[in-house]
């Protein structure tokens, strides 16, 4: 499938390198697709001690021309 080939992520930048429990680390991705567009993005964080993943659902900032979502840090989060 020829559109497979055109979709290309050329950012991926997260604010924060070290969180705390209460914290949010907003993430943004600059992505493209040439031929038919990006109609939603989903990102999956998986924690890397029990392997458990969530789903982070990017909304697209037109004023920006990126996608963004967040992760809220709580006492459980790896």
């Amino acid at each position: 499938n020829l559109d497979n080939k055109n979709k290309r992520v050329k950012s991926l930048k997260v604010n924060k390198t070290e969180v705390r429990p209460g914290d949010t680390v907003k993430i943004s991705i600059k992505a493209s697709d040439d031929i038919s567009g990006i109609r939603q993005i989903d990102i999956r964080y998986k924690r890397p001690i029990t392997g458990s993943s969530e789903d982070i659902s990017m909304k697209y900032n037109s004023q920006k021309g990126i996608y963004e979502g967040s992760l809220y840090i709580d006492d459980q989060t790896q």
